[in-house]
């Protein structure tokens, strides 16, 4: 019984890393996007604020 429980805490841990993992992937991706974004807005800014 006490297996039986191990197994299940250890597979609950795993599918928590696994959907953790997967999380942290998204939002580097969106972070990246984000900051090429930002970097996209300041560069129109500046080209802008030169005209």
């Amino acid at each position: 019984m006490l297996f039986k429980k191990n197994i299940n805490k250890s597979l609950a841990q795993r599918v928590f890393f696994e959907n953790f993992i997967i999380f942290s992937q998204k939002l580097s991706i969106i972070m990246k996007t984000l900051r090429n974004s930002l970097s996209v807005e300041t560069l129109l800014k500046s080209i802008y604020s030169k005209f």
